[in-house]
């Protein structure tokens, strides 16, 4: 279990440097900021992860909701002072709850 912890904890920290050489390029976060800006909220994210696409979204002043399964990945994003319209959830997609929240 020490292991698994210490493992997602490194995936976690190097996330961002990772996927700043083999995403950023393609135009994701970008299509997903318009595909909110277009709905106009509020956005829901599934496996959101250390907020890559997420905190770019909510530079549109949408609300947002995140929601990941790891710990680690959530602390990385709270590291980043994530603005007042995100709201962060552990929980898995396979079995979460967000009550009455919906999202277009």
């Amino acid at each position: 279990m020490a292991y698994e912890v210490e493992y997602e904890r490194l995936v976690a920290r190097t996330y961002d440097s990772v996927y700043a050489v083999i995403r950023d390029s393609s135009g994701d976060s970008a299509f997903y900021r318009s595909m909110a800006e277009e709905t106009g909220g509020p956005l829901l994210e599934l496996g959101c992860g250390t907020g890559r696409i997420l905190l770019d979204s909510a530079e549109t002043g949408i609300e947002c909701v995140g929601l990941d399964a790891s710990n680690e990945m959530l602390e990385v994003l709270r590291e980043k002072n994530p603005p007042e319209n995100i709201s962060l959830v552990h929980g898995r997609i396979e079995d979460f709850d967000l009550g009455a929240g919906r999202f277009p």
